[in-house]
């Protein structure tokens, strides 16, 4: 992170649901992924679902523990696209999904979520796919129990790793420019309404 950046964060309330919608989700956001992991305090959730109502963001309580809740925070259209891609499809189904409709994974991949929390069951490397980490990635986690990765960013890296590290510096640049924009006093809902536009536009623009 940029030396400016880092500057702004020692000042900002790292409690913020805005500035950690920033520092967690700001490529989900800008829509260089369909989703992201967001974890809060579980006292902040509603908070969390009024900043993104009326949005193209959508969001899935995942599990909550005594002190934090995680919520999936997703862009429906490109989630189910990117799950119906072959090599996903084939993955999920692999690990016993009878679906890769979201409406019907999800509530599923929840239940399997909260057991790994709870109970210490395998961890659902589904959870992967459902991030947008690409298969090849996800398939050489597995295979190396975690470990010999070529690079850690965002995710880690076993295949294709000039490709993820122009990838990693996206997000990594969304994410400055969203730490930025709160530490100048814009709200989150504003600027996730701001992208909504833009994207629609840009849609639309596709289409004609």
């Amino acid at each position: 992170m940029k030396t400016n950046v880092l500057c702004l964060l020692k000042n900002m309330d790292k409690k913020d649901v805005e500035l950690q919608l920033a520092l967690q989700c700001a490529p989900v956001i800008t829509g260089i992924k369909v989703s992201n992991l967001f974890i809060i305090d579980k006292n902040k959730v509603d908070e969390v679902y009024n900043i993104i109502d009326e949005t193209d963001i959508s969001a899935y309580f995942l599990y909550e523990d005594a002190a934090k809740a995680n919520i999936l925070l997703y862009r429906k259209n490109e989630l189910q696209q990117y799950l119906f891609q072959k090599e996903n499809r084939q993955f999920v189904r692999k690990l016993g999904y009878d679906s890769v409709y979201l409406d019907e994974l999800l509530p599923e991949f929840a239940i399997r979520f909260s057991m790994y929390q709870t109970i210490q069951e395998d961890f659902p490397h589904e959870m992967g796919i459902l991030l947008g980490y690409p298969v090849e990635d996800v398939e050489g986690f597995i295979i190396n129990n975690g470990k010999n990765e070529l690079y850690t960013g965002y995710w880690k890296v076993y295949d294709n790793l000039t490709e993820k590290l122009i990838l990693f510096n996206y997000y990594e640049a969304a994410r400055e420019h969203f730490i930025c924009l709160v530490a100048k006093g814009m709200d989150m809902n504003t600027i996730l309404m701001m992208y909504s536009r833009a994207r629609k536009k840009y849609l639309q623009f596709q289409i004609n």
